[in-house]
């Protein structure tokens, strides 16, 4: 994959557990991206485990990072917290869902959000 390619797909991982943030990385990496490690990133992916005490106070500081043009992809464990998420939070270009029972349904969803996510960048350009 080329330099640009790559670059268009830099993922900041926002996931107060390490083994959950490595394993999100993996999966990121196998899809073709880039794990950003910087304040600049093209998607930012945040986990919020079942015993995160505040994950609305953490989506509102890592926008507030990324700036509100940057999607969001939001895996939450608790549906209330993914409830409060669509409705307080999201915007049109943001996808939330529970936390997947495994690694293949972790690939599934964020393979669904990349490939989305790109739909939406051709439908948002301008025309030539």
């Amino acid at each position: 994959m080329n330099e640009e390619k790559r670059r268009e797909g830099r993922i900041a991982i926002v996931d107060p557990k390490e083994d959950s943030r490595e394993n999100t990385a993996r999966v990121v990496r196998q899809l073709g991206h880039d794990r950003s490690q910087t304040g600049e990133f093209d998607l930012l992916l945040v986990n919020c485990p079942i015993d995160f005490d505040s994950p609305m106070e953490a989506v509102q500081q890592v926008r507030s990072l990324g700036g509100l043009h940057v999607p969001m992809g939001l895996i939450a464990a608790r549906e209330d917290l993914l409830r409060i998420f669509v409705v307080l939070h999201a915007r049109h270009n943001d996808l939330a869902t529970r936390t997947p029972p495994s690694t293949k349904e972790l690939r599934n969803f964020l393979s669904r959000l990349l490939k989305y996510l790109c739909h939406r960048s051709t439908l948002d350009s301008p025309q030539t």
